[in-house]
C-alpha cells in the first residue's frame, strides 16, 4: 500500500498492490454517505460542513458507522479522495473529469536565472489538475499559457486549479534586479539590503499588510462570524468559540492542543503587521 503526497494535487492517491482489507476512521460524524450504481464513486459529508468524494479505480463495497469508514472484501487498485470545494456539488464534475490522472512525484528545475521550472510525474490518463495560489498564476511565464488552463470558477477560497503538465515561474520577470537565489550556498551579504528592499516592495505590492489585519483582528475583537478567540475563566487559557463546545474543533484547540502551532502562526502574521518584512534581514 502507497500514498502519493505530493504538494499541489487536490487528491489524495494511495495504491494497493495486492488485495487488502482497509479502514478509514474519522474525528468528525459521517452525516451522508452515498454511492454510485457502479461502486466506484462515494460521496461522503461531515458534520463539520465538509463533503468528500472517493473515487475506486474498480468497484468496490464500502460500509460506514458513525466516524468509520470500511470495505467489505479485500480491494487492490488505486483510491484517490478529494474535498469538494464549499461543500458545493456543481464542482463534482471537474473532480470526475479529472480523477484518472495523479502525481506520484516532482522536480523544480533551476535552468536559468529568475526561473523554476516545476514538473511532475504522473499515473493514469487524462489532463493532471494541480492547485495554484493566485501569486502563482501572476508568476507563470508568458510561455507557458499555451500550455495552461486555469479553472478560475474551481477553487479553495483562494487557491485555484490548473490542468497542466508542467508549469514554469518567472519570478523576476519584470524586475532590473541583479541578484538571485543559490541553493545550498546562502545569499551573499552584500546583496541583503537589495533582496529586503525588494521583498519590501513586493509586500507593498500585493497589499499583504491589509490583507493581514483583515483577517487577523476579526479573530481578536470578535466579530468574525462563527468563531474566535476566547478566554477560558475556569483554565485561564485561550480557546476558540467552536472549541468551547467542541472539543475536536481546530484539531483539538478548545482542549489546548496544538496552541503552539495555531497561536504561533497570529504572532507570526502579527509581528508582520508591525514589521512588515524587517524581520526577514534577520534571516538572509
Amino acid at each position: 500500500m502507497s500514498f502519493f503526497l505530493v504538494r499541489g494535487s487536490p487528491y489524495l492517491a494511495l495504491s494497493v498492490t495486492k488485495p487488502t482489507p482497509f479502514l478509514i476512521s474519522t474525528i468528525h460524524d459521517i452525516i451522508y454517505f452515498s454511492s454510485n450504481d457502479s461502486l466506484t464513486k462515494f460521496t461522503i459529508r461531515f458534520n463539520n460542513n465538509q463533503a468528500w468524494i472517493l473515487y475506486a479505480s474498480i468497484k468496490i463495497k464500502l460500509s460506514h458507522s458513525r466516524t468509520e469508514i470500511t470495505s467489505e472484501e479485500a480491494f487492490f487498485g488505486t483510491i484517490r479522495i478529494a474535498l469538494l470545494p464549499d461543500s458545493d456539488s456543481k464542482h463534482e464534475a471537474v473532480l470526475d473529469r479529472y480523477r484518472f490522472c495523479y502525481p506520484v512525484s516532482g522536480d523544480a528545475i533551476l535552468r536559468e536565472p529568475f526561473c523554476v521550472e516545476y514538473e511532475w510525474e504522473k499515473k493514469g490518463w487524462c489532463d493532471l489538475l494541480m492547485l495554484a495560489h493566485p501569486l502563482h498564476i501572476q508568476l507563470l511565464s508568458k510561455n507557458d499559457c499555451n500550455n495552461v488552463t486555469v479553472l478560475n470558477d474551481f477553487k479553495y477560497k483562494r487557491v485555484i486549479l490548473l490542468v497542466l503538465y508542467c508549469w514554469r515561474f518567472m519570478a523576476f520577470e519584470n524586475r532590473s534586479c541583479s541578484y538571485y537565489l543559490v541553493l545550498y550556498k546562502g545569499v551573499k551579504e552584500k546583496h541583503h539590503e537589495e533582496i529586503v528592499t525588494a521583498l519590501f516592495k513586493d509586500v507593498e505590492k500585493v497589499k499583504v499588510k491589509k490583507f493581514l489585519k483583515e483577517d487577523i483582528e476579526p479573530w481578536l475583537d470578535g466579530p468574525f462570524k462563527g468563531n474566535g478567540f476566547l478566554h477560558d475563566q475556569k483554565s485561564g487559557g485561550i480557546v476558540t468559540k467552536q472549541g468551547s463546545t467542541y472539543s475536536n474543533a481546530e484539531n483539538g484547540f478548545g482542549i489546548c492542543n496544538d496552541h503552539h502551532f495555531i497561536l504561533g502562526y497570529f504572532v507570526y502574521a502579527m509581528a508582520v503587521l508591525v514589521c512588515r518584512v524587517d524581520i526577514l534581514s534577520h534571516y538572509l
